[in-house]
């Protein structure tokens, strides 16, 4: 089956010799920031499926942000600069994707959004967070600039990916309603800046990345729960072959209820999820119509027939509502709402479906969470 990812990422190379929060930019780094805005502009430009890059003046907004880049402090400072460039198109499916640090950080905390609020989920003991901040802590504040639902991801896109830091500054408020600062070290811990896969030690190159996959690959693993008459599947992304969603779907017909739950699922493939609408529905269905930069097409779902699941089917997804922009593929990811639709609307057209939008926290979004998953 032929994979066509729905997600634009530019992804660079290796980050070498970077420290957290390093101060400074030396001469190649500039160059290398330089690169990249100039690669992102260039992609962006060949590439984009809007013609028109919604009304942005792109050449002008390139010489903007090449200008700014005169003015970066630090690499960091740099890489941020690049992502603004490619926010401007206010679509989440085109962002940047930095080049990989050779260290790892772990701020010793998690965080997540419950309602419209903050919250730590988690602190990991032996770290120099434990003993300074405590799950259940209303995070109010991070390093002086308020955090809530709606800025929450653009804060951990900065923290994690662009400007990892040595220290946190936490404002925050226990449950019995006290709040305090405090300030909170990073771990990091360093790796290989070099891998060689040629050398007479490769072995040990080689077993690093393999095991670097395997952790990839787990944390996008499809969660399947059977409790009598009703299966829970946990979908964190939009990927796999048709016939790994057809197995699923096996599982589901022997029960009369079907849990699907895409809280904090960033979309993924179009013919996954074209697949598991096909599984829904009684007949052949269009989902959408896909518009690219040469034509514009319907996204048709044919029906499984009798070997579709007929059961009741309850589907959860983060809250939010789709920005007022274009076509649903350009929709947020992030609240996973034009994804979602494609399943929601063939349900509720049989009545067989209900739909709930969750206020509650995302499953995996953290402080200190993975990077973005490159799809």
């Amino acid at each position: 089956m032929r994979r066509r990812p729905l997600v634009f990422v530019l992804v660079a190379g290796l980050l070498a010799g970077t420290g957290v929060g390093t101060q400074g930019i030396t001469p190649s780094d500039e160059y290398l920031v330089s690169r990249m805005l100039r690669d992102a502009h260039d992609a962006v430009k060949q590439n984009y499926y809007d013609l028109t890059f919604h009304g942005e003046d792109l050449e002008a907004r390139y010489r903007e942000y090449d200008d700014k880049l005169k003015s970066a402090s630090s690499l960091n400072d740099g890489l941020t600069m690049v992502a603004g460039f490619l926010n401007g198109l206010m679509d989440s499916h085109t962002y940047f994707v930095p080049p990989r640090r050779p260290y790892k950080i772990d701020y010793g905390y998690r965080v997540a959004p419950i309602g419209d609020q903050i919250f730590v989920t988690r602190v990991r003991p032996g770290t120099d967070a434990s003993g300074k901040v405590k799950a259940g802590d209303h995070l109010l504040a991070l390093d002086g600039a308020p955090v809530t639902r709606e800025n929450f991801e653009a804060a951990e896109y900065r923290l994690n990916i662009l400007a990892p830091r040595p220290v946190t500054r936490l404002t925050l408020r226990s449950p019995a309603g006290a709040d305090r600062e405090v300030v909170v070290e990073t771990k990091v811990m360093p790796q290989r800046q070099i891998h060689d896969m040629t050398s007479p030690g490769a072995d040990l190159d080689i077993a690093d990345q393999i095991l670097q996959q395997q952790a990839s690959d787990h944390l996008v693993r499809q969660q399947v729960a059977e409790l009598g008459d009703v299966m829970i599947w946990k979908m964190p992304i939009f990927l796999g072959n048709n016939g790994d969603v057809d197995k699923l779907f096996a599982v589901a017909r022997r029960h009369k209820a079907l849990i699907l739950d895409l809280r904090g699922n960033p979309g993924g493939l179009l013919d996954t999820m074209r697949r598991m609408v096909s599984n829904l529905v009684d007949h052949d269905v269009t989902i959408a119509d896909q518009v690219t930069r040469n034509d514009r097409s319907k996204l048709i779902a044919k029906s499984r027939g009798t070997d579709a699941y007929t059961g009741r089917l309850i589907v959860l997804i983060d809250s939010g509502r789709p920005p007022q922009r274009n076509s649903w593929l350009a929709w947020s990811s992030s609240r996973n709402v034009a994804w979602s639709s494609a399943i929601d609307r063939p349900a509720r057209s049989w009545r067989r479906g209900i739909f709930s939008s969750m206020r509650a926290g995302r499953s995996g979004s953290s402080i200190n969470s993975p990077s973005p998953r490159r799809i």
